[in-house]
């Protein structure tokens, strides 16, 4: 099928990029040192995201919501 990459055993697009990123997930699971911040980026805007991490560095307080 045009645009599937060789390998992908017909699997659409879409479905080999949730399956390789659950892959990933499963490796930064396994392989992250401890302590290592996760930060959850789904359905959230990237103000958001960029709060939380630099509250996390400590760089700046947490924001409240």
């Amino acid at each position: 099928m045009p645009g599937d990459a060789p390998g992908s055993a017909g699997r659409p697009a879409a479905g080999r990029e949730l399956h390789g990123g659950v892959r990933e997930a499963r490796m930064l699971d396994e392989r992250a040192p401890v302590g290592t911040l996760r930060v959850v980026t789904d359905g959230r805007t990237v103000i958001d995201i960029a709060a939380e991490v630099t509250a996390a560095t400590g760089w700046v307080p947490a924001r409240i919501s």
